[in-house]
């Protein structure tokens, strides 16, 4: 049930990655050190779920900014968020 859905690299060179994890799927933001592939933090985001939202794609600036789509009222929205480092 766990799924990687982007990746990208934060100023410091560290691999931020976005996507769903467990059954039924949470949104996660995960920091791994890519000389190694330790997990540096892992944020769940349990208030978007559990199979209610899900974490699609990221970009990181200054931020981490992600994007996705939720679950409404028997359709889905996009969703767009910025997260801090």
């Amino acid at each position: 049930a766990d799924e990687v859905e982007g990746l990208a690299l934060d100023p410091e060179g560290y691999v931020i990655g976005v996507g769903m994890m467990g059954n039924p799927s949470i949104p996660w933001v995960w920091k791994i050190d890519p000389e190694n592939g330790n997990l540096i933090w892992s944020r769940v985001y349990s208030d978007l779920g559990p199979d209610d939202a899900f974490f699609r794609g990221v970009v990181v600036d200054d931020a981490i900014f992600v994007v996705g789509e939720r679950r409404v009222a028997g359709g889905s929205v996009g969703i767009a968020a910025r997260l801090p480092l």
